[in-house]
């Protein structure tokens, strides 16, 4: 898996990684570590979920005309 310098993570229970020296709370929202050792550390984790981004809404357009 590649993992995104932007990517979010979040989970359902309070971890402590005392080695990486990073905690998350559950359910905070937080920037997936830069190391890329330490963040395939903790997305192996079964409590750690992805954060997907929010979808870009595209410009609306003006009403159709027939």
């Amino acid at each position: 898996m590649v993992y995104s310098p932007t990517m979010k993570m979040t989970s359902t229970t309070d971890l402590a990684f005392p080695g990486l020296q990073c905690a998350i709370r559950q359910g905070e929202v937080k920037d997936l570590p830069a190391d890329p050792e330490a963040a395939a550390f903790m997305v192996a984790s079964v409590y750690i979920r992805e954060v997907p981004e929010p979808q870009r809404e595209t410009a609306r357009q003006g009403p159709l005309t027939s």
